[in-house]
């Protein structure tokens, strides 16, 4: 029997939630503070080394990722770009406005998929390096909770993947290409 309120009162409220949704837009916002970096996860980098990171978008570019849900992808990718910089500076790098090596970060390709009790959100986050190669990684994650937390997930998962990417650690301490 307990079950089956349960089961009524979740069918109820997606109902409500989806007819809510129905008459308004809502635009997906992220937190770069939301989970904790798993720094352990990360490749080790050149200490002293500069580093300028930053955003491809100069405008906020809206999209849609569902029935009248947006996302802005600058806004995603500022997101991104304070969780690198803060992880950068903890391993030790100098994090600079601009000269040093550069990584110019783009989020694209955000799709949210909403099913009866969890959304699950994927993001493609690209690194333009200063030596001209473009590094492309994925980020997905799967939450009971909403949309803003999907999000959060997927961009933590990006960025993760990026920084254990070998190519970006070879770029950062000095072993492939120019600066």
């Amino acid at each position: 029997m307990l079950f089956r309120s349960h089961f009524v009162l979740r069918a109820a409220v997606t109902l409500i939630s989806a007819a809510l949704l129905s008459g308004c837009s809502v635009t997906v916002g992220t937190d770069p503070d939301a989970y904790p970096f798993p720094s352990d996860e990360i490749a080790n980098f050149a200490p002293g080394t500069s580093v300028s990171v930053s955003n491809s978008y100069t405008a906020p570019n809206r999209v849609e990722i569902g029935q009248r849900a947006y996302c802005d992808l600058a806004h995603f990718t500022d997101t991104s770009v304070k969780m690198v910089q803060r992880e950068l500076s903890k391993k030790g790098l100098s994090v600079i406005q601009a000269g040093g090596r550069t990584m110019r970060l783009r989020m694209t390709y955000p799709t949210l998929v909403i099913g009866a009790w969890s959304m699950r959100a994927r993001v493609r986050l690209e690194a333009e390096l200063g030596n001209g190669e473009t590094i492309a990684v994925d980020g997905e994650s799967k939450t009971g909770g909403n949309a803003m937390r999907a999000f959060n997930g997927a961009i933590l998962r990006a960025v993760t993947a990026l920084l254990q990417e070998p190519r970006i650690a070879a770029y950062l301490n000095g072993q492939s290409g120019a600066a």
